[in-house]
């Protein structure tokens, strides 16, 4: 099986070198969305490896650009073709060795991990984030203050019975954007039908990245691994946790943990730094 690779990323260059080391292997290839705006350059680390480095935009927490650079790693893989499409960024680390990954997903093939959240937490539903029109989610201010004045505006808008999703019949699903999936449900997303939604919509949309992805694997009846206890990161194979942090940054004194989970069910670990731990990419 053939595998890509895709990362986004903004400043982590050593946690790409560290995937890229742990991955590495003939059938599998990296590809890199690195942040135009970021002061951290990752030349010297693409001219070491093989890694692609695809056409780059500046990237804004919440905003369209984030499902911009998704599509545009999708884009380029998919000129290649591979069985397996992994989305992750620049501070998740491999929590399987080359050989137990490439076993993993040769054995369970068919399934698309897409991580789909149970309970809807937010303060005005998820079909919000498409509902109403947030014209800050591009601008690069304090994250904080966005989320404040996007909960404001929606909340006027509700009100003024703004509807952007009024001429649509399609249930609005919310999960992880983080993802493993095959070439099938790349190429749903990259059809015609799905690139035109995609586009009206992540226009003054809100964390748009969060929503696509589930909703279209909802609206096609995709073969999705199933989910445990409303665990919406396992869904996904991920090794997140929302319980100690928003979410929890690993470090050092996590390794033990980390380590009974090396080589079973979770591909990847999110979130770590190398300024809070270098033991996580040791294991």
């Amino acid at each position: 099986m053939k595998h890509a690779i895709l990362i986004i990323g903004h400043s982590n260059i050593f946690g790409v070198k560290k995937m890229f080391d742990r991955l590495n292997h003939e059938n599998i290839d990296f590809y890199v969305h690195w942040d135009a705006k970021s002061e951290n350059d990752i030349q010297e680390l693409i001219k070491q490896t093989t890694i692609t480095l695809v056409p780059n935009i500046e990237v804004n927490w919440g905003g369209k650009s984030q499902v911009e650079a998704e599509l545009s790693l999708f884009k380029e893989a998919r000129k290649k073709g591979y069985d397996y499409y992994h989305l992750v960024s620049d501070s998740d680390v491999a929590l399987m060795d080359v050989d137990y990954f490439l076993d993993y997903f040769s054995k369970y093939s068919t399934k698309e991990y897409i991580g789909f959240s149970d309970m809807d937490d937010s303060k005005l539903g998820w079909e919000a984030r498409l509902k109403y029109y947030y014209p800050l989610e591009d601008m690069n201010i304090n994250r904080n203050l966005k989320k404040a004045l996007d909960i404001i505006g929606a909340s006027v808008q509700k009100v003024c019975a703004v509807n952007r999703l009024k001429s649509e019949n399609i249930k609005i699903c919310k999960g992880p954007q983080w993802c493993s999936v095959t070439q099938k449900f790349i190429d749903i997303v990259l059809s015609e039908k799905w690139q035109n939604w995609i586009y009206e919509h992540m226009e003054y949309s809100s964390k748009m990245d969060e929503i696509y992805k589930q909703t279209i694997a909802a609206h096609e009846n995709l073969n999705v691994h199933g989910n445990p206890a409303g665990d919406d990161g396992r869904y996904a194979l991920r090794y997140i946790d929302w319980e100690r942090g928003n979410p929890y940054q690993f470090v050092d004194k996590d390794v033990y943990e980390v380590k009974k989970i090396y080589n079973t069910e979770y591909a990847f670990l999110r979130k770590v730094s190398p300024k809070t731990s270098q033991k996580l990419y040791q294991i």
